[in-house]
């Protein structure tokens, strides 16, 4: 065999390799892996949150917090709450409530940690709501429907926009 042969039975032989192996992976990823879990339902808007211990006719407006302790984008987003709580508590027709995973006693310390004042504090199995993510801010009506969902760390605009759905504009504390 001369040198040049040589190399192209080399390079042959490894590229066949590569090929078996690429095709091997993806009949492993394909028919032997396990398929990956499926992020369950995120409540939306219109949809009725099924907790009857909640009185939502108690204000027209709903601010729920679903939040986790061990959430570090709850964690992060501590300064939009402690403003939003401010901005809560001048408006009358306003409610907030923070549902917790967690018992209520570790909710409410953990709020205590953020210096987020939230005098109504739930312990709801986010399953039976559904909530999928934390944080979740849900703006819910007097009769426990959804009206609009935000998930996720905020961007400064959703910021803006739920501080507008309690009614604050322009001219509030930022």
């Amino acid at each position: 065999m001369t040198g040049m042969s040589k190399f192209l039975d080399t390079l042959s032989s490894v590229a066949i390799l590569i090929v078996a192996v690429l095709v091997g992976g993806l009949v492993v990823r394909e028919y032997l892996a396990p398929a990956p879990k499926s992020r369950p339902p995120q409540i939306g808007a219109g949809q009725t949150i099924p907790l009857k211990e909640i009185n939502w006719a108690e204000s027209p407006k709903h601010l729920v917090l679903a939040l986790s302790s061990r959430c570090r984008y709850c964690t992060e987003s501590a300064p939009f709450y402690q403003r939003l709580v401010r901005q809560a508590e001048k408006q009358l027709d306003v409610d907030l409530i923070a549902f917790f995973p967690q018992t209520v006693a570790e909710g409410a310390d953990y709020l205590e940690k953020l210096s987020v004042p939230v005098a109504k504090i739930r312990q709801v199995p986010f399953k039976s709501v559904p909530i999928s993510a934390t944080p979740t801010i849900l703006l819910v009506n007097s009769s426990g429907t959804v009206e609009k969902t935000w998930v996720g760390k905020l961007p400064a605009k959703a910021e803006l926009e739920i501080m507008g759905e309690i009614g604050c504009r322009e001219s509030c504390d930022q």
